[in-house]
């Protein structure tokens, strides 16, 4: 079984990241870093790379990035639903639509490539623990920090106007951190050696360890996922027709969530 996060740009002219995680034995306990790549291009170049870990079998790939994507004008419905609980903790996801993405999604270029060539789907309803799965989901990063580390905030570590680099550095360190203490968790992860090598400049390195953390972050996501299902630790916002995101869920996020779907 592997597990994929992928930090997808954009553009291809922006590099992407993927980060794949592997069961250290048997038990499927305890997680570790089999590969990751940083400077990644086009999606043809994401899939190649993805395709050299594969091993024929078990494969869950979360990207952060929109992957089904139908409505030209405002909103998708999980965006709406993920705001109105996330939004206190100031980690609610923009609206996406076809419009804002100029006609080009990216992301559902990606997933039917994955599709096509891999034979991963969006179909996100499937056994905990199944050793078979191979699909593909979306996941939305600053979500699950706040779930998975009981943040009363997002993380500030992006780029944006007002955020000095040492506000941003302390930034960068503090996930690392967090990352490390999932060390003790279920799943557990194994620290990579990268983690804790926080470049102290601008500049292309430390958009990559950016991308690097995000894409870790991912694939321990929907590893959660795959050891629990969708209940108490993880739900899924909206469904396969009008898109979704997969989010990690504290038991009163899992409330709020609930209720948003009952009223949509």
């Amino acid at each position: 079984m592997r597990f994929v996060g992928i930090d997808l740009a954009w553009g291809d002219r922006n590099t992407s990241a993927v980060v794949v995680l592997e069961p250290r034995d048997a038990s499927y306990e305890t997680l570790q870093t089999l590969e990751w790549h940083d400077a990644l291009g086009s999606n043809e170049e994401i899939v190649r790379f993805v395709g050299s870990i594969d091993k024929g079998a078990g494969l869950l790939i979360g990207v952060d990035a929109p992957l089904i994507v139908p409505n030209i004008h405002g909103e998708r419905p999980c965006e709406t639903q993920l705001r109105r609980c996330f939004g206190r903790y100031e980690a609610g996801p923009l609206p996406v639509n076809q419009r804002i993405c100029g006609g080009r999604l990216r992301g559902e270029g990606l997933l039917h490539l994955l599709r096509t060539t891999l034979g991963t789907t969006p179909e996100y309803r499937f056994p905990p623990l199944e050793p078979t799965v191979r699909r593909c989901l979306e996941v939305f990063p600053r979500s699950a920090q706040c779930a998975l580390f009981h943040l009363k905030r997002s993380l500030k570590y992006k780029a944006k106007s007002g955020r000095s680099l040492q506000s941003r550095l302390a930034e960068y360190a503090r996930y690392a951190t967090l990352l490390e203490s999932l060390e003790t968790a279920r799943p557990s992860l194994l620290p990579p050696s990268w983690l804790s090598e926080v470049p102290k400049r601008y500049g292309r390195e430390l958009k990559r360890y950016e991308d690097r953390l995000d894409a870790l972050l991912c694939a321990y996501v929907v590893a959660t996922y795959w050891h629990y299902g969708e209940g108490e630790h993880c739900c899924v916002v909206g469904d396969s027709r009008h898109g979704y995101i997969l989010t990690p869920v504290t038991p009163e996020l899992a409330i709020c969530l609930r209720k948003g779907a009952a009223q949509a």
